[in-house]
């Protein structure tokens, strides 16, 4: 921001008595301010995603459905186009019903969403809809999410384990870990979920849809883990949010069915280099002055006789003249006024002297 001030000006003061007059002479600020605004390659129409410039890339990234639109056209070739999309996880499955008293077999874990990161080209104009999937419900199937021709589906549910055995872990596809298998007697504890796809955005590298872990078996109190990418571990721990992870399955119990986690909600990331171009807007605001005694020099307004007003065409240049007084004479006197009641007092140099020889005096 730039800020700019105009000159000084001299306005007129009060009277004080009938031979002196004070000026007060103001700065007049008359402030512009510049401000340069850069102009963005795209609109948001919804959504309100997190927005980053970084080292000449925009990371914009959806946490929720919305939509876009490019303002000039963006290709893989000359902006390195990049878009990553994830589908929902899948929930976790549920535990066996009754068996015996004993027995208690655990659920399937959930896969983790669709993984899909591509180089693509956007058109201008156009406005592009983000949705992102929800994760499946516990027993469920996870929601796609989708971004202009890109369609990254929800993960597989994980199975339900059964009066024979336990569930298997939901099937992983196009990078979602699969979800780890149940615990039955032998092993007691459930399978871990499996990992996720790796992304590499920018400088930042993370996983995205992790398996749920399966749910172990109801005399092993560990629970299993979830895959990295957002799986959750055994019931009741959900896939992480906005990751794709898998719900992990539930856990055996010989008297209750246990459900399986919810899968996490997936996520859309836009990742292109683009160089702003900047918008300058210049602001004045009103001119404010404000009555001050400064010594610094300006060309000062002469008052004639005894006339109170300022005379614009008489000007001494020497010295900032801040009062003017009309001896008994005529004479006419130059200089910074303390101003007393007999009004004779005057602080300054008479017209012509060297401002050296009042110059203690020619203070405030």
């Amino acid at each position: 921001m730039t800020t700019t001030y105009t000159s000084k000006y001299i306005i007129a003061g009060r009277r004080a008595g009938s031979i002196k007059q004070i000026i007060n002479y103001a700065n007049c600020n008359k402030i512009e301010e510049t401000l340069s605004t850069p102009i963005e390659p795209f609109i948001i129409t919804g959504g309100n995603p997190t927005i980053d410039y970084s080292n000449g890339y925009y990371t914009i990234t959806f946490l929720d459905n919305g939509g876009i639109t490019f303002l000039v056209p963006l290709t893989r070739a000359n902006n390195d186009f990049n878009a990553l999309v994830v589908g929902g996880g899948g929930g976790g499955g549920q535990s066996s019903p009754f068996v015996s008293p004993y027995d208690g077999y655990g659920g399937g874990g959930g896969a983790g969403g669709s993984v899909i990161y591509n180089s693509i080209s956007v058109s201008e104009n156009l406005n592009y809809n983000v949705i992102i999937g929800k994760g499946g419900n516990p027993h469920g199937q996870g929601n796609s999410s989708s971004f202009s021709n890109i369609i990254a589906n929800g993960g597989n549910v994980g199975e339900d384990a059964t009066s024979n055995g336990q569930g298997s872990g939901g099937v992983g596809i196009n990078g979602g870990g699969n979800g780890g298998e149940g615990g039955i007697i032998f092993p007691f504890r459930g399978q871990n979920g499996y990992n996720g796809m790796l992304v590499k955005i920018g400088l930042n590298s993370n996983y995205y849809g992790g398996g749920g872990g399966g749910g172990s078996y109801f005399l092993q109190p560990i629970p299993s883990a979830g895959g990295l990418g957002g799986g959750g571990g055994a019931y009741p721990n959900e896939g992480k949010p906005n990751t794709g992870g898998g719900g992990g399955g539930g856990n055996g119990n010989p008297f209750d069915v246990q459900p399986g986690g919810q899968g996490g909600s997936g996520i859309v990331i836009l990742y292109f280099k683009y160089t702003p171009t900047n918008s300058t807007t210049t602001t004045t605001s009103s001119t404010i002055c404000k009555s001050c005694v400064c010594p610094s020099p300006i060309n000062s307004k002469i008052v004639k006789n005894s006339n109170p007003d300022v005379i614009p065409g008489s000007t001494q240049v020497e010295r900032a003249v801040n009062a003017i007084k009309y001896g008994r004479g005529g004479k006419v006197v130059y200089g910074n006024a303390a101003y007393q009641g007999d009004g004779d007092t005057l602080l300054g140099r008479l017209r012509g002297q060297p401002l050296s020889k009042f110059l203690s005096m020619n203070r405030f």
